[in-house]
């Protein structure tokens, strides 16, 4: 089978499109896919194992597909997309100069392109959305940026050089003049950074051409009170550039490609969000995200202006206090697993639930995304295959013994089949109504998660 991609736009959106090639060549194996970017994302779709071609735009295909999508709405994109030959078609294309879909399932993404009410009080992620206009089911999929060895030895040879051995902060508010107010505020960052440094973090800076005159000035100002700071070459390649995020410990980036990086990278990562949409990112359980106090007086209809005011909402001490969040908590997911309006409970044998019913679930390894949790625990659990998550139900936190907090999300699940199998942790399971509730000794809160799920 023949699939074709078109997505041209930017390099943040391309790298955040690139978790549809995992669905794709799971739902179909044998099939060849080519994708159609610009120039400046060539490298990030190369990087793909599941790409067999990379073909920059302008240009238009002279073979025929069987599948062809394209998730841009720009109109270099919607042109190849009209003049491509293909069987089936989804997407997006343009119709005497207005925007339409191929298929139902792109209509939503496309209005919240027009409509500011919706995208203001949209939920859904990008990514989401995006599985939604292909047709193919979402469970979180991450795609990853593949370092090779040299790329991995270029990050080793920044931290042997300057004898870097505590753990290291990356730091990037650069944007496009396009959203002049989503980089914080230099006066903040300074503050931030002298914070850190008084907490034995290193800072790296990185940055491309557009920011070496702020860079400049800021390390300047930095060293005149005996604070240092490293910085990336602002050349470098896109591959140069994930490899020393690489090295980081922990990122804090505005709405920017350094934050889809950092994720992609599976980096502990805060976002800083002063006037784009955070709902529309993906935080596969490794981001936190901080908005801004005003984010929605300018989002969406005056994301083009600049306010002093706006770029300074954000305070030092909250992203580091998230700094240390992220060294004090452990991470939980649970399924709520529906079927024929029962949901699936389990009785543990033992841990600090024994006796109680819960849903399947557990703790999230070290550098697994929520996604990747979610179809470990279900498998290892019940011997369930996850097939898609239909939608978050709840989050929820609590202390622990050895004064550690457990942060976790709850998220309504479809799995390939309902033939459960429990493991050694569980002493038993039922699927039960939403009037058999009272009947057993849940864990606080699953009462509550359960009608929600019959909303």
């Amino acid at each position: 089978m023949e699939i074709l991609i078109i997505k041209l736009g930017a390099k943040g959106d391309v790298l955040r499109t690139l978790p549809v090639l995992i669905a794709l060549k799971k739902k179909y194996p044998d099939s060849n896919i080519t994708w159609i970017t610009k120039r400046e994302s060539e490298e990030i779709v190369k990087n793909s194992p599941f790409v067999k071609r990379v073909i920059i735009s302008p240009f238009v295909p002279t073979e025929e597909y069987d599948l062809l999508y394209n998730f841009d709405i720009e109109e270099e994109a919607t042109k190849i997309a009209m003049h491509t030959k293909a069987n089936k078609k989804y997407g997006f294309y343009s119709d005497n100069g207005y925007l339409s879909s191929y298929n139902l399932s792109s209509e939503y993404y496309l209005n919240t392109i027009f409509d500011d009410e919706l995208k203001k009080n949209n939920k859904k992620t990008y990514q989401e959305m995006i599985f939604e206009s292909a047709e193919i089911d979402y469970k979180k999929q991450h795609h990853p940026i593949f370092l090779s060895e040299s790329d991995k030895e270029l990050g080793r040879n920044f931290l042997k050089k300057n004898n870097i051995i505590n753990k290291v902060i990356g730091i990037h508010m650069g944007a496009s003049s396009r959203w002049p107010s989503k980089v914080w505020h230099e006066e903040k960052v300074k503050e931030f950074i002298k914070k850190s440094k008084e907490n034995n973090y290193e800072i790296v800076l990185f940055g491309g051409p557009n920011e070496i005159e702020k860079h400049d000035g800021l390390i300047k100002n930095l060293e005149k009170e005996n604070i240092y700071v490293y910085r990336n070459n602002p050349n470098n390649t896109d591959t140069e550039f994930a490899s020393l995020v690489n090295i980081c410990d922990y990122m804090v980036c505005s709405d920017s490609f350094s934050l889809h990086v950092s994720i992609a990278l599976k980096k502990s990562t805060i976002g800083l969000f002063f006037c784009t949409p955070p709902n529309e990112v993906e935080d596969y359980g490794i981001l936190k995200k901080i908005n801004s106090p005003l984010l929605y007086e300018f989002f969406p209809e005056k994301c083009d202006q600049y306010s002093e005011e706006l770029t300074k909402t954000i305070s030092p001490e909250k992203v580091f206090l998230s700094i240390k969040e992220f060294e004090n908590e452990i991470r939980v997911v649970n399924a709520i697993i529906k079927y024929n309006q029962n949901i699936l409970i389990i009785k543990r044998k033992e841990g600090i639930h024994k006796g109680k019913w819960a849903f399947p679930g557990g703790i999230t390894e070290r550098y697994e995304t929520t996604g990747e949790a979610l179809e470990r625990e279900l498998k290892e659990e019940v011997n369930l295959n996850l097939k898609k998550i239909i939608k978050k139900i709840s989050e929820f936190e609590y202390p622990r013994e050895n004064n550690k907090i457990t942060k976790g999300e709850c998220y309504l699940v479809e799995t390939e089949d309902i033939l459960v199998k429990k493991n050694e942790e569980i002493e038993d399971f039922k699927w039960i109504g939403i009037n058999d509730i009272e009947k057993f000794n849940l864990i606080e809160g699953l009462d509550e998660e359960i009608s929600d799920c019959f909303k």
